[in-house]
């Protein structure tokens, strides 16, 4: 069954509702009401009409009962000011809440749209309308501009255009053109989309870096 679904905050499911209606089904019992769809495309929007991000897959499962969507080969693509700017991947997903909530497991990967030289990869990656803001935990890689390290967690702020990872480890950064190698020792690092800069910090002592010149 082919379905084009596609919401503005509140008035998602009231359209799913409709559509639902049309849909044969065979649920098991009354509280195993679900419905399996293909090509779904989900879009949401903050109160003043401003996209936020869009959801697409090739094949979910919906529960009727609390409109939650289960879904496998995600594609999630977050927006600033309309624009896009970040394009994220997962093996599964699912979607609650209205699109209050959304939980991408297994595979992460989250690329700037508008820096060839970003990519985030996780296993885990939840996402709060409420808050405007998704966070990644669970094996996290981090290669930015050059730099390559590992984080314990990491909270990407949808209004400020930010990703602020903790728990800092391994971190190198190589250019092969200059022949030099950095390697920093830091709990934190932040990274500004809006400017394209990453900063280190420490919450108590000063960062340590250290430089490596080859002749």
């Amino acid at each position: 069954m082919n379905k084009l679904l596609k919401y503005k905050s509140i008035s998602f499911f009231f359209l799913l509702v409709i559509l639902l209606s049309s849909c044969s089904k065979k649920p098991d019992n009354k509280e195993n009401s679900s419905f399996k769809f293909k090509d779904i495309y989900v879009e949401q929007a903050d109160k003043n009409g401003i996209k936020q991000f869009t959801f697409k897959t090739k094949k979910a499962k919906i529960n009727e009962l609390d409109k939650s969507i289960k879904a496998k080969d995600s594609l999630v693509i977050f927006f600033q000011s309309n624009k896009p700017t970040y394009k994220l991947t997962s093996n599964t997903s699912n979607l609650t809440g209205n699109g209050e909530k959304i939980l991408l497991d297994s595979g992460i990967e989250m690329i700037s749209l508008l820096n060839d030289d970003f990519s985030i990869k996780a296993e885990r990656i939840i996402w709060l309308k409420e808050l405007a803001q998704a966070t990644v935990d669970g094996n996290i890689i981090a290669k930015i501009k050059g730099s390559r390290f590992l984080a314990k967690k990491a909270i990407y702020n949808h209004k400020k255009n930010i990703v602020k990872f903790t728990g800092i480890d391994e971190y190198n950064y190589s250019n092969l053109h200059n022949k030099a190698k950095i390697s920093i020792q830091a709990e934190n690092a932040l990274w500004n989309g809006d400017i394209n800069t990453i900063t280190f910090t420490n919450n108590e002592s000063k960062v340590l870096t250290k430089i490596f010149i080859y002749n």
